[in-house]
């Protein structure tokens, strides 16, 4: 799982980007992440409250006129959606 919120959008919340993990071992015995399947079994409606901690940012984007292109090889599409939130955000303020 990865965050893929903007702090700056979000405050107070994280969005997370979850792909399941499952497979089955050579004995082909059923086996699933520990984490992505725990929270593939929450239910988003119900408020479900997790801790986390926050560090500091690590990653700064341009000024908005400058350009992106975004490319995620490795890291899928949680960092790029939380750019582009951040970048809509810049954009809009």
């Amino acid at each position: 799982f990865s965050i893929s919120s903007a702090q700056i959008v979000c405050q107070n919340k994280a969005h997370l980007t979850v792909a399941v993990v499952a497979w089955k071992t050579p004995q082909k015995r059923p086996r699933t992440g520990l984490c992505s399947h725990w929270l593939s079994k929450l239910d988003p409606s119900g408020g479900a409250t997790l801790g986390v901690w926050v560090s500091e940012e690590t990653l700064n984007l341009p000024p908005p006129q400058v350009p992106l292109i975004l490319v995620g090889p490795g890291t899928g599409v949680a960092p790029l959606r939380a750019f582009l939130m951040h970048r809509h955000y810049q954009i809009q303020t």
